[in-house]
């Protein structure tokens, strides 16, 4: 999903998925699309561009700056502790919200620091746990599905399976947040 510009740069190219049965709520007018990010500080730029380009109309609401504000954090995230491959992905689930999701190459999971007032970082986990009407993390299975870790109730893109003992998985995870709208 990368292409080189004329200058021999890379520039992300969105992918749109048009909604399946199997997206169930997924709005039909800004049905998910995904774009693969380069693992630099900068993508938190285009994660913004990414969302402004495929922005729901319909119902979308008032929250585009927040959800600025989301995949910025989530994508910094995956940049700093996370590593390739890095994937947005947004969906519009209609009365539902709006879906951000972050894929990274690390099983490690996301911690909500306490850090002082000074302090340069360390605040992106609280920002999406303050801001959006809920969060959570998922696995990756070596089959390719997704399995919920932890305490993730809600909308994100999994199959709905717990992970079980012994279970092997592959490298990454996705961090996912859904915006009320």
């Amino acid at each position: 999903m990368v292409a080189a510009d004329g200058d021999g740069h890379d520039q992300p190219q969105w992918a749109h998925h048009s909604p399946g049965t199997h997206d169930g709520g997924v709005c039909s007018r800004a049905g998910p699309s995904e774009v693969l990010l380069p693992p630099e500080l900068a993508s938190g730029r285009l994660a913004r561009t990414f969302v402004d380009d495929n922005w729901c109309p319909t119902h979308g609401g008032d929250n585009h700056q927040l959800a600025h504000l989301l995949a910025t954090e989530l994508i910094t995230n995956a940049v700093r502790y996370g590593g390739p491959p890095i994937t947005l992905t947004m969906a519009c689930r209609g009365r539902e919200g709006v879906l951000l999701s972050v894929s990274d190459g690390s099983n490690d999971l996301p911690e909500r620091m306490d850090v002082g007032p000074q302090a340069l970082g360390g605040r992106g986990v609280r920002l999406v746990d303050l801001l959006s009407a809920d969060w959570g993390v998922e696995h990756h299975h070596v089959n390719g599905t997704h399995a919920r870790a932890g305490n993730t109730e809600g909308p994100g893109p999994t199959d709905g399976r717990e992970l079980t003992e012994g279970e092997e998985l592959s490298q990454g995870k996705t961090v996912w947040c859904r915006l009320l709208t």
